[in-house]
């Protein structure tokens, strides 16, 4: 296959489907805590949090790498890791020691492809081209979470380890990386003189906060939604699963329409993104009845693919071509950290807020976000550079 921009497109976007695969492993945690009772909740629950950790490990790790290994070779490496998750965890899932190997094995392939599927889109495109494939590539991304989570679930029923073959959803974008991806030369971090060129710490500093207070934020609405529906004596684990999944679809509307946001906002667009994930909060945490807080969660949803795909933008347009790929790295470590600590939140709300109401977390969330958004309007100006 002749590669082009429709190849490289279709590649990428293949690819990414399979970029939140650890929410597949979160569907059978109770059938897994049954199968292996002798060990705790925490140990139990600690097998769809420990990707997070390899996610920011490896996402500092290939961007420093893709400075000497083409970054095609680095993502069917990525592809081949959830091919190796898929037929392991279906194969063999007879400790918990060897289901940690493929969460770690997962984590590892999510933190390759989170950085340089972000990081083709600046390499290949440019302009409003560029704003468009990022927020359609932040819509697959939501869709493919949702494709995941259902298609787990499916298998699932058959029995707890068929889950793991969900992964598999990779091949179209494996066989699409071979054929639809050129071979790019890598970009080392040094001019023609030899010198070291190294990221911008404003650049890495500012997107890496905008980034950080989003994921903690945005982790805790998703986190605590099953609860805060139980707390209302809404009950049900499809009623749960229904609202998970609007909270990542709204973010694949937004994907497909950021384009238009980013040529009318600019940089601001994140001040937008934010105050979205605010008014999602309030409505959610004010709400009892199940349809609002539908309501509540689309809004907030809304926000994800708006603000995460500006952040990258943006690093691409500021940073030095060969140090892109690496601040692009850091500021995806930066997120996974934010969400990887937000379950702190919920210490912070009984602190603040004086009682440990899920509503009263949400109702926190809200009035931190709804402060950044106004202070990242005054922070970036209409146009970004």
């Amino acid at each position: 296959m002749k590669t082009s921009k429709l190849t490289i497109k279709l590649a990428i976007l293949f690819y990414s489907l399979v970029q939140i695969g650890a929410i597949c492993i979160s569907t059978i945690l109770a059938r897994i805590a049954e199968v292996f009772p002798q060990y705790s909740a925490t140990t139990i629950q600690f097998l769809a949090t420990c990707p997070s950790i390899m996610i920011v490990v490896m996402s500092l790790l290939s961007g420093k790498v893709a400075q000497y290994i083409p970054k095609k070779l680095l993502t069917l490496l990525s592809a081949s890791m959830f091919v190796v998750t898929a037929l392991g965890g279906f194969f063999f899932h007879e400790s918990i020691i060897i289901l940690f190997v493929w969460e770690i094995i997962l984590g590892m392939a999510i933190g390759i492809l989170a950085t340089i599927g972000s990081s083709l889109i600046t390499d290949h495109f440019k302009g409003e081209e560029r704003s468009s494939l990022m927020g359609i590539q932040s819509a697959v991304i939501s869709v493919g979470g949702v494709m995941l989570s259902l298609l787990g679930g499916l298998l699932a029923t058959i029995d707890w380890y068929f889950n793991y073959l969900a992964f598999l959803l990779v091949i179209p974008g494996f066989i699409l990386l071979v054929f639809g991806l050129p071979w790019d030369k890598p970009v080392r971090s040094a001019d023609h003189r030899g010198i070291k060129i190294s990221v911008t710490p404003k650049v890495v500093a500012l997107y890496g906060t905008v980034a950080f207070l989003f994921m903690l934020f945005y982790n805790v609405i998703s986190t605590n939604l099953s609860m805060h529906l139980k707390e209302n004596n809404i009950t049900g684990s499809v009623n749960a699963g229904v609202a998970s999944a609007v909270l990542m679809l709204s973010g694949a509307v937004a994907g497909l329409l950021f384009k238009l946001f980013a040529r009318f906002m600019g940089e601001r667009v994140i001040a937008f993104g934010f105050f979205n994930l605010a008014l999602g909060a309030l409505i959610t945490g004010l709400s009892s009845s199940y349809w609002l807080v539908l309501v509540g969660v689309f809004i907030a949803g809304f926000s994800l693919s708006i603000v995460m795909a500006q952040v990258v933008i943006s690093i691409a347009d500021k940073e030095k071509p060969a140090a892109v790929t690496m601040s692009i790295a850091m500021n995806i470590a930066i997120n996974n950290l934010g969400a990887f600590v937000s379950p702190s939140f919920t210490k912070i709300s009984k602190v603040v807020m004086g009682n440990d109401q899920v509503a009263l977390r949400y109702l926190l969330v809200s009035i931190l976000a709804f402060a950044m958004s106004a202070i990242w309007f005054a922070v970036f100006g209409k146009k970004h550079t």
